[in-house]
């Protein structure tokens, strides 16, 4: 049986976390993470905004540059 993705609504989360930030990853944490996400562009950004969330990092410049870096080397 094939894995059901709602790519839309994957962004839909990560998008509120950019926006919020460390108040919606509280709140979610527990209940998601990187295997949440059924695409895997999806995951490679989740596991950098929790990377930059729980060493306390804006989202802002630094996190963008990080995803942009593991993106290009294909890690996931």
């Amino acid at each position: 049986m094939s894995e059901l993705i709602d790519t839309g609504a994957e962004r839909a989360v990560l998008s509120g976390l950019f926006a919020y930030g460390l108040d919606v990853y509280v709140e979610i944490s527990d209940i998601i993470n990187y295997d949440t996400f059924g695409n895997t562009s999806n995951q490679t950004i989740y596991k950098c905004i929790q990377k930059a969330l729980d060493n306390n990092a804006k989202l802002e410049g630094k996190l963008s540059r990080t995803i942009g870096e593991l993106v290009e080397r294909g890690k996931g």
